[in-house]
C-alpha cells in the first residue's frame, strides 16, 4: 500500500521562496558595492587599513551569500521536482490521450513515462479478460491491435523504449477474483502489444488489481471508468533504474492519474 501523499506547508514554502529571493538580492547589492569600491581611490574612500577591513568584510558577505544562494537554489529545484501537481493532457488523435510524467526510484535514478489512456468508450467487457468493447460493441483482438497501431496513437507507441500493459478491475466482486481478472487483462494487453510491435521492444505487465476508493466527483452510472484501457510507454530512463519504483513515484506526485492507493495492488513483471 502507498504512503499518504505529502501535505504541502504553504507558510514554509513562502518562507523558503522569500529567503531565496532576499538572499539573491542581498548578494547582488554586495557585488555592486564591491565593484564601486574597487573603482575608487583608496584615499577618497577610507584609509588603507579601513579599506582592507571593508574589502575583507565585503568578500566574506559575498562568499556567504553565494553559498546560501546555491543552497536555496538546490532546495527550490528539489521542491519543484517533488511537488504534487496536475499533469497536462495531450490528445493522440481521436482515440487516446497521453500524460507524460517523470519519477525516481529509491536510488534517485529517473524514468519518464507516457501514460496512454484510450478514450472512455474503449473499455473491458464487464467480467471479461480477453474482450474489449468500443461504444458498446465487442472488438476482436485484431480490431484492437489495428486501433492501437493507427495514426498518432500508433506513432506514439512505436517511439517508446518499452511498453507496460496495465490490468485493472472495477469495484464489484470479490477482491481476490478481481485481482486475478486484472492480472489476466494485463497479460492479454501485453500479448496483443507483443504481436503488434517489433520484437526488440521490452514489454511488462502491471497489475493494479481492484478499484477500491470512493470517488464523489466520478461518473455514477456504471463502473466502466474504473477499468480503462491503459498502456504505459517507457519514454526515457537512467541506466539501472527500477521502473516499478520510478512509476509509482511519478503517479504519487500527479493529482489526476491512478495511484496505488486507488487500487488494491501494484505488481509489475517483465514478459519480454
Amino acid at each position: 500500500m502507498s504512503e499518504p501523499l505529502p501535505v504541502d506547508d504553504p507558510e514554509e514554502e513562502r518562507r523558503k521562496r522569500g529567503g531565496f529571493i532576499r538572499t539573491a538580492r542581498r548578494a547582488n547589492t554586495l557585488r555592486r558595492w564591491w565593484n564601486w569600491l574597487m573603482s575608487q581611490s583608496a584615499g577618497n574612500v577610507v584609509t588603507t587599513v579601513g579599506a582592507a577591513t571593508v574589502v575583507a568584510g565585503t568578500a566574506s558577505f559575498v562568499a556567504h551569500d553565494h553559498v546560501q544562494t546555491q543552497r536555496n537554489a538546490v532546495w527550490l529545484a528539489n521542491y519543484q521536482a517533488t511537488a504534487v501537481r496536475t499533469v497536462a493532457r495531450e490528445k493522440l488523435g481521436e482515440k487516446a490521450v497521453v500524460y507524460t510524467v517523470t519519477g525516481r526510484d529509491k536510488a534517485g535514478r529517473s524514468a519518464t513515462f507516457d501514460l496512454i489512456v484510450l478514450r472512455k468508450d474503449y473499455t473491458w467487457v464487464k467480467g471479461s479478460t480477453n474482450q474489449v468493447m468500443l461504444a458498446g460493441k465487442a472488438l476482436s483482438g485484431d480490431e484492437f491491435k489495428q486501433a492501437v497501431l493507427e495514426k498518432e496513437l500508433g506513432a506514439r507507441i512505436g517511439e517508446q523504449k518499452g511498453l507496460i500493459a496495465v490490468g485493472l478491475a472495477s469495484a464489484e466482486g470479490e477482491r481476490q477474483a478481481e485481482e486475478r481478472r486484472a492480472a489476466d487483462r494485463a497479460r492479454r494487453i501485453a500479448a496483443w502489444l507483443g504481436e503488434a510491435v517489433s520484437g526488440g521492444k521490452a514489454i511488462w505487465t502491471l497489475n493494479l488489481g481492484q478499484y477500491r476508493e470512493a470517488c464523489l466527483t466520478c461518473e455514477t452510472e456504471g463502473t466502466s471508468w474504473q477499468r480503462p484501457i491503459i498502456v504505459i510507454g517507457v519514454k526515457a530512463s537512467d541506466e539501472g533504474v527500477n521502473l516499478g519504483e520510478a512509476l509509482d513515484d511519478a503517479l504519487k506526485r500527479a493529482k489526476n492519474l491512478p495511484k496505488r492507493a486507488s487500487y488494491s495492488r501494484f505488481d509489475m513483471a517483465k514478459v519480454r
